[in-house]
Parts: C-alpha cells; structure tokens; sequence
C-alpha cells in the first residue's frame, strides 16, 4: 500500500484522547489536564493509547475522527509498556488495520495518522528509527 492509501484507510480510526484528574503535589491537591491520541482497535469501542497519556486521570474522554465524544473506561495499562486500553459505548466504528511488522525495515518512512495535540494536522511523514522485538 502507498503512504497515501494507509493513510485514507485508518484516517477515522484515529481517536483524540483527554483527561482530568488530581494528583497530591508539593503544595497539595493539584488538578490536571491531559491530551494524546489512540485508535479504535475494535468496531464495538475498545480503543488503544498510552498508558502516560491516562496515568492517573479520573476522567477520559475519546473524541472520534467526525467529532463525536464518548466518556471511556478504562480497561487496563501497563506503564512499562506504556500501553492502555479503553472502552466507550459505541458501535460500527472504523477499526483500524493493523499491518504486518515483519516488513518493516529501521528508516522505514510511514505517514503519521495523528498528533498528541487534538485535531491539527500531523506532520508529513515519520520514519521508524529503530524496531524491538520481544525475546
């Protein structure tokens, strides 16, 4: 597949992720706010993100490709793998395909389909700098 036709196929799979929460800091109780992105993995709402982008919030909202809001739950996180999974009530969502690692190659240039910053537009192209596999 092309850059381009990645892109188109997994564009609206592509969630915005934002959270709230309070954390006990040097001077007390301190609230926060929080932003990443992640992707519908399943049709029925499960999606996946990082564990640093909801370590700690107390609420998560998705917001979908077409604008629509969800409150999610969150499943589980690991932060050493720095991987979460959430749940929002949704159905007939755009899962994203998932490709096959196996091809790629270190310097491997791949379009981007989200940034940590909400809706703005993610840059050109990214390259993977390095692939890790497990033992």
């Amino acid at each position: 597949m092309t850059p381009a036709q990645v892109y188109a196929q997994n564009v609206e799979s592509v969630v915005s992720i934002t959270n709230q929460g309070v954390t006990n800091g040097m001077f007390g109780q301190e609230a926060f706010t929080g932003s990443g992105s992640g992707f519908i993995l399943t049709a029925d709402g499960y999606v996946l993100t990082n564990h640093h982008v909801i370590d700690q919030a107390q609420t998560i909202r998705v917001t979908l490709y077409d604008g629509t809001e969800y409150e999610a739950q969150l499943v589980g996180s690991d932060a050493i793998s720095d991987v979460a999974l959430l749940k929002i009530d949704a159905q007939d969502l755009p899962a994203v395909t998932i490709g096959a690692p196996t091809i790629w190659r270190s310097a491997t240039r791949w379009p981007p389909l989200a940034t940590p910053w909400g809706n703005s537009p993610p840059p050109r192209r990214w390259a993977t700098s390095a692939l890790r596999t497990a033992p």
